[in-house]
């Protein structure tokens, strides 16, 4: 954010702050029409395709009626209980709500072209029939809420949702969001599932998170056949057999489960690059001899098994590094070669391409953090002006000079406002030096002699 745009955020705020309507249990705040658009630098209301009044303290969507063209609008972080108001909005293809204090998800009937709905971090119990009108939606972000059940019909009035989030919910049943058959990638993490559907529908799945649940079965996995990337870590389970064979999984995390044998891995994930299998219940090295056939591995994570304290462990170690050629990292510590430098047991940082949510993920963390370094730069500012302001009150002022300034003493006589012709200013330079001149006039020049 440049340093015209944390002007204009400040101003905006203002505005906000002083455009307060009272409302019967709390105040109202919104922002002028004119006010967004002064701070899109445009002239007219169909030329603003984009509006980011985020975090400035409105409590309602208001005003927006003559933003016809409007294709982005970012209302998040603010103190928004409602959405309303964005009827004359059609055009808008993205809509950011989070971190409000949305409870109801409705409001949303015109906006028919709606390809991104942002709303995680709200209060929202419950979608209902709030996506109905939603053909268009591809990605919806409603993790971080309190939804405990999704109901039938609740999604599949959106046919092209391609990426979903709804972890950290307190959801347990996932018949009613496994239906989706254009679904890429779904996030469920950190919810209160403890079984999945017998079948998926939504077969075009190459990224899927399941960690911090309480599964202890996964079969129901074994019919997706492109997926690419899942996270079934923190959860019950005893073994990776049900899952079948996945020619295309690339990265399998599933840390913190009860998995004892991982013996057939080479042949059930033959293009696996990324394992993690840390603390989990293998105790024997044969039940881990697999790793050395995956030939595609770039990083194992084995940390925390019982294994570990086997006399044969270190050794097999050493011989995963000697037959997995493409192995960079192992338990957190990167390879040694000819052409890198460092010693064995360093870190390694290896660098991967994001998923779609990932990208958002860093991107709405990035504009966070900048909000928050705007507000304590804010923050720091009012403070240096406020206690400039109490010590310059605390300044003596001193008197002012009781005779008049010979012409040949002063050139400050020239000036129109000198010193001895009317009380300084205590704030600015100028004043503060004339108050200076004049103390010394006064104090430290000799009387001029008379002549008798």
């Amino acid at each position: 954010m440049t340093s015209h745009d944390r002007k204009e955020v400040k101003k905006l705020k203002d505005k906000a702050a002083s455009k307060t309507l009272f409302g019967s249990n709390q105040d109202i705040v919104v922002i002028a029409a004119e006010d967004m658009l002064k701070k899109c630098n445009e002239k007219h209301y169909a030329d603003v395709y984009s509006l980011d009044i985020s975090n400035t303290g409105i409590t309602r969507i208001a005003n927006l009626e003559k933003f016809i063209k409007l294709r982005v609008l970012d209302l998040s972080c603010n103190k928004i209980e409602w959405i309303d108001g964005l009827q004359h909005n059609q055009e808008l293809r993205e809509l950011k709500l989070y971190s409000n204090k949305i409870s109801e998800l409705n409001g949303l009937e015109k906006l028919k072209g709606l390809t991104n709905l942002i709303l995680q971090f709200n209060n929202i119990t419950e979608i209902g029939n709030g996506l109905k009108s939603l053909r268009a939606l591809k990605l919806l972000r409603i993790d971080n809420n309190k939804i405990n059940k999704v109901e039938k019909n609740t999604l599949t009035c959106c046919p092209n949702l391609s990426s979903l989030d709804m972890s950290n919910n307190c959801i347990h049943d996932l018949t009613n969001i496994c239906c989706l058959k254009a679904l890429t990638e779904l996030r469920l993490a950190n919810n209160q599932i403890e079984h999945l559907p017998d079948s998926l529908a939504c077969k075009s799945l190459s990224e899927l998170d399941l960690s911090g649940n309480s599964l202890t079965d996964v079969g129901s996995l074994n019919g997706l056949h492109v997926l690419n990337n899942l996270n079934i870590s923190r959860n019950k389970i005893q073994t990776l057999e049900s899952l079948g064979k996945m020619g295309r999984l690339q990265e399998l995390r599933a840390a913190d489960n009860l998995i004892s044998s991982i013996s057939r891995i080479n042949v059930q994930f033959p293009a696996l690059e990324i394992l993690d299998i840390q603390r989990n219940q293998i105790s024997f090295i044969e039940d881990m001899e697999s790793l050395k056939l995956i030939s595609t591995a770039t990083e194992y994570l084995l940390i925390g098994n019982p294994v570990e304290s086997t006399p044969e462990y270190k050794g097999f170690l050493a011989k995963i590094w000697e037959l997995v050629l493409n192995l960079e990292s192992l338990n957190k510590k990167q390879k040694r070669s000819k052409n890198n430098p460092k010693r064995p047991g360093s870190a390694t940082i290896i660098m991967r391409k994001m998923s779609g949510f990932e990208s958002k993920e860093v991107e709405e963390i990035i504009k966070f953090s900048t909000r928050q370094l705007h507000t304590f730069e804010t923050s720091v500012q009012e403070r240096f002006n406020s206690i400039r302001k109490s010590i310059d009150e605390l300044l003596p002022v001193q008197a002012m000079s009781k005779r008049s300034i010979s012409p040949s003493k002063s050139a400050m006589d020239e000036r129109p406002y000198s010193a001895g012709q009317r009380p300084s200013s205590r704030s600015g330079r100028l004043s503060r030096l004339q108050e200076a001149m004049a103390f010394a006039t006064e104090n430290f020049t000799e009387e001029p002699e008379q002549t008798s």
